[in-house]
């Protein structure tokens, strides 16, 4: 079965929402993709109200004074565009994702001999590791 349009869908979990389409749709999850178009960020400290913070002012959790709070609860909607794929991306494989044991700090290793330079790559590789990322 194929999936003749693209779904756009705002969610919390990709992955559940993928799951979720192939289960409506009768398609294989593998067979299923998806672009992040946007996402909205939301914070809240000692139980108050959920407070929106702008994608510009996310610096505000690389202050220590704030991410270390143990009260600190961080949530992201997510809005994506999910599409039927049938080939295999070779551009996904040739990125990596690795980590420090904390997690605090995530690297992408780009095997470049794999890649093939086209007009729209930049937006492609930054697509890859934000999925990577939510996985």
């Amino acid at each position: 079965m194929a999936l003749d349009e693209k779904i756009i869908s705002y969610t919390e979990n990709p992955s559940r929402e993928l799951l979720s389409v192939a289960s409506r749709t009768n398609i294989a999850l593998n067979e299923l993709d998806f672009h992040l178009l946007a996402f909205s960020t939301q914070y809240c400290l000692e139980n108050t109200e959920w407070i929106k913070i702008a994608e510009k002012d996310l610096t505000l959790f690389e202050k220590d004074e704030v991410f270390l709070k143990e009260d600190l609860q961080i949530k992201q909607e997510y809005k994506i565009e999910i599409f039927h794929q049938t080939r295999q991306d070779k551009t996904a494989n040739a990125i990596k994702l690795i980590a420090n044991k904390n997690l605090t700090k995530i690297v992408a290793q780009i095997n470049f001999n794999e890649l093939k330079y086209h007009e729209k790559l930049a937006f492609e590789l930054l697509q890859i590791i934000y999925k990577k990322m939510l996985k």
